[in-house]
């Protein structure tokens, strides 16, 4: 039985940045790729390349939060509805998506806010004004030349207003989504 050498302080920077390096170049190619796909079908500064990113980006992981939050009703709200003569179709309505309505509520609030601050792909697939999204327009009132600091200042109330809104119209399912999973039992 051998032991492996001990590895030096230099050797694992090395390592690290490597693996970052690896990492960053890897997300620089897939960020390609996904560039020329949305120029080939001829989406670029188009509103549909993105919402085609956002969606790509945003539903595997409301997917696998949605999943897990509709296992944790229990079946037999399903089974009673079943017995009760209902369909499957009015269970899922009546039964189903009132009772996972805060887990619905958490999902979406975490879709619409990661396509809402998304500055990256709308920077690179859009250039008119027609179709920027509002972090792209802010971020455009800082030049090399002059920052036009009350546009700036307005625009920035005026991107915060609709994600506020949203929190305070559904803040208790919103809290009740994210805190359902917390505890077992």
């Amino acid at each position: 039985m051998t032991l492996a050498a001990p590895v030096s302080g230099g050797q694992m920077w090395r390592e690290r940045r490597r693996t970052a390096l690896l990492t960053l170049g890897g997300m620089l190619v897939a960020l390609y790729v996904l560039y020329l796909t949305i120029k080939t079908y001829g989406l670029l500064d188009n509103l549909g390349a993105l919402i085609i990113t956002y969606l790509t980006f945003t539903l595997p992981f409301t997917i696998w939060l949605l999943k897990s939050y509709f296992e944790s009703i229990p079946r037999e709200l399903e089974e009673a509805a079943l017995v009760d003569g209902c369909t499957w179709g009015w269970m899922v309505l009546k039964v189903l998506l009132p009772v996972a309505a805060p887990g619905l509520a958490a999902a979406a609030m975490f879709a619409f806010m990661t396509a809402w601050n998304d500055y990256l792909f709308a920077v690179i697939l859009t250039s008119s004004i027609n179709s920027k999204t509002l972090p792209v327009v802010v971020a455009g009132f800082a030049t090399d030349v002059t920052t036009e600091r009350t546009l700036m200042a307005a625009s920035g109330v005026l991107a915060v207003l609709p994600p506020l809104l949203l929190a305070f119209l559904f803040q208790k399912l919103i809290v009740q989504g994210l805190t359902s999973g917390a505890v077992k039992g």
